[in-house]
């Protein structure tokens, strides 16, 4: 279980006692459901950069998770769900639903949404009806394989796809824009070394979610999409 990390918080509906809740990840594999014993309502997701994410229900056992993740070297920190909610500005996100709202990827030369896109601009609508002076930009891009001209309608599809789910689900016109860099802002190296590497184009396949509030300020509701330092521009 090497390479575990704690990340920091959690926004999600739970009962109006206080309750603990610890969030655990890991890069390359699955932790052993042994690492869990004692513990209920482990809930479990695999993030846009394929980490797993584990997040513990502790209540009075957190001390122990705590102990059992500093033997392997990690760094825990434990949430009071209690004074999250406090700090909650509109209803919380549900248990069932507690990854942060990431980003939109995409196959090579596709525009149709995956399932887990879908479950992202489900969060998203969540979000833009709670608020209903929020607006959201999509920022749609390629890699780049194909021409300029070609990757431009590419990038267009791409944010139409997001801009007419959210439509569907009864989200205004005037909240939603689209904006269209096509290839011209990889987040990723497309190639390296002369070589095309998959993981930096796939990263370039995207389309990002930008959240504004009534006064046009970015809202920091959108996971920063990690790109690994040896893909990063």
């Amino acid at each position: 279980m090497r390479n575990l990390i704690i990340i920091a918080f959690v926004l999600l509906s739970l009962p109006s006692f206080s309750q603990i809740i610890v969030e655990l990840a890991t890069f390359d594999q699955k932790v052993e459901l042994s690492y869990f014993r004692g513990f209920s309502n482990v809930y479990h997701v695999m993030d846009q950069h394929n980490i797993n994410r584990y997040y513990v229900n502790a209540n009075g056992n957190a001390d122990e998770l705590v102990e059992r993740g500093k033997e392997i070297g990690l760094n825990p920190r434990v949430i009071d769900m209690a004074e999250r909610k406090k700090l909650c500005s509109a209803s919380c996100i549900s248990y069932e639903e507690l990854e942060k709202l990431q980003n939109i990827f995409f196959d090579f030369d596709k525009s149709n949404l995956r399932s887990e896109s879908i479950r992202r601009l489900e969060m998203l609508h969540t979000i833009m009806i709670e608020n209903p002076g929020y607006t959201v930009e999509f920022r749609a891009h390629t890699d780049a394989k194909g021409s300029n001209d070609y990757n431009e309608s590419l990038a267009d599809r791409r944010a139409a796809s997001a801009e007419k789910y959210m439509l569907s689900k009864g989200i205004p016109q005037s909240r939603l824009t689209t904006t269209r860099f096509g290839e011209r802002a990889p987040i990723a190296k497309n190639e390296l070394d002369g070589r095309d590497t998959p993981e930096g184009r796939q990263l370039n396949r995207r389309v990002e979610v930008v959240i504004y509030s009534t006064d046009g300020a970015i809202i920091n509701l959108v996971e920063a999409i990690y790109v690994p330092s040896h893909l990063q521009n």
